[in-house]
């Protein structure tokens, strides 16, 4: 038989989208897809920016926008299911901070007019205490910066470009208060790096402090300068915490982004439930959640076997028989040809739509109005997304008695009359409609 060249042509182009559409949905597979939410400040709540059903293994991610990562933090977590304003304790020793008042920076008036003057008699004295107020002097600028970004941020936390400008102005600042001593500092010439600064500078002063209050030391300052210094180190100690974080804080809003990502998800089960936590005011004390939600993503274009119970209507009820007279002739009872069953069927659907499942189903039931099996097969849709409720139709089968061949075989007497009509059960087929829920998710 010979083959036209178009039937070829078309075979051959059939062939090579096949081809490429296989390569295509391999690449796709293999790829990693975004998710995006974006946080609307209004409504209060994460919206999807597009209509998105997930295919099956293919990977994803969640990207949550319209947040800051310097004011608020984000708990996220997807599981796979089948059908069937106050932050976190991060920053606890901010309080004595935040809620109080701004650390007096030394002044040049904190040593007395004597010391700073009579070089030669306090000459070594005075080069020993010019350290510590500048070790106190950039302590201080720093844990005073970190209270004022902290205290703006949820003012500008929607403009992170904003936010980083603030927080370059501040560290321009903290640049000129460095402590003239540590100025050969290996780390000062590799570049601004606020943590081992700030560790040097607060180890500095504390050892300082610890030769300052020796009686031997005591003796060469006089009382006033003493207690100027005494109060310098209560400071330091009382906000040692938030200061050694403050680097930390300051990085983080130098930094900062609009969004959130989370790890990557494969899409099994039936659909994944996105659970998010929003937290907000990230550096307070105290935990201001500013939202809890929960995202279901449903799974398409997939094979599923369910199971669904139900009522099914079908047309094969049992019937009886009488003699009609006393030649022999016979008469079906009026009983109802209709019957009503309650069964199960097993569903075997491609997944189209969240909502909208379409495949066969095979299954079977019992009369509950003459006891009898009823068995059916046929076309069914599934409705719904977790809940769903599956509408079936198409063949229905069931061993039901027909009129005996003997009645008329042997010859009629009119004692058969007192007996029943003979009957022998036959498999019979009809039709059937039903409507199930699912309640077995495999």
């Amino acid at each position: 038989m010979e083959i036209s060249k178009p039937l070829l042509l078309t075979a051959f182009l059939s062939l090579i989208h096949f081809f490429g559409y296989s390569q295509q949905h391999k690449i796709n597979k293999d790829k990693v897809h975004l998710i995006e939410l974006r946080y609307d400040t209004v409504l209060n709540e994460l919206i999807a920016l597009k209509k998105l059903n997930l295919k099956n293994n293919y990977k994803y991610k969640f990207k949550l926008t319209g947040l800051n990562t310097a004011y608020h933090s984000v708990d996220m977590n997807a599981d796979y299911l089948k059908r069937v304003s106050n932050m976190p304790d991060i920053l606890k020793n901010l309080v004595p901070v935040v809620g109080g008042q701004y650390m007096p920076v030394l002044s040049e008036q904190l040593f007395s007019d004597k010391l700073k003057t009579d070089k030669e008699k306090n000459k070594t004295e005075s080069d020993f205490i010019e350290p510590i107020k500048q070790d106190y002097n950039f302590l201080i600028v720093l844990t005073n910066s970190t209270k004022y970004l902290v205290e703006i941020l949820p003012d500008i936390w929607t403009n992170d470009t904003l936010c980083h400008a603030k927080a370059d102005s501040i560290i321009n600042i903290l640049r000129k208060s460095f402590p003239t001593h540590f100025k050969d500092s290996s780390i000062i010439k590799n570049g601004l790096d606020l943590m081992p600064i700030t560790e040097m500078a607060m180890n500095d002063f504390l050892t300082r402090m610890s030769i300052v209050k020796t009686d031997d030391f005591k003796k060469k300052i006089s009382i006033e300068d003493l207690n100027k210094l005494m109060i310098s180190e209560k400071y330091i100690l009382e906000n040692k915490d938030l200061i050694l974080k403050a680097p930390d804080i300051i990085h983080k809003i130098q930094h900062c982004k609009t969004d959130f990502l989370s790890e990557t998800y494969k899409a099994k089960g039936d659909y994944i439930r996105f659970s998010s936590v929003i937290f907000q005011n990230k550096f307070e004390s105290k935990s201001d959640t500013l939202l809890v939600q929960k995202i279901d993503f449903y799974k398409v274009n997939y094979c599923k076997i369910d199971f669904s119970g139900g009522f099914f209507l079908n047309n094969l009820g049992a019937q009886s028989y009488h003699y009609t007279d006393t030649m022999g002739r016979v008469a079906r009872e009026k009983n109802y040809k209709m019957d009503l069953s309650v069964g199960a069927l097993v569903h075997a659907y491609w997944v189209c739509d969240k909502y909208v499942k379409l495949g066969a189903c095979l299954g079977a039931g019992l009369s509950i109005l003459d006891a009898k099996t009823k068995y059916f097969v046929g076309p069914s849709i599934v409705l719904g997304g977790k809940n769903e409720i599956a509408i079936s139709g198409g063949l229905a089968a069931a061993s039901l008695p027909h009129v005996s061949d003997v009645v008329n075989s042997n010859g009629f007497k009119v004692e058969d009359l007192a007996a029943a009509v003979p009957t022998y059960n036959k498999l019979t087929f009809g039709y059937f409609v039903g409507i199930s829920y699912t309640f077995i998710k495999n």
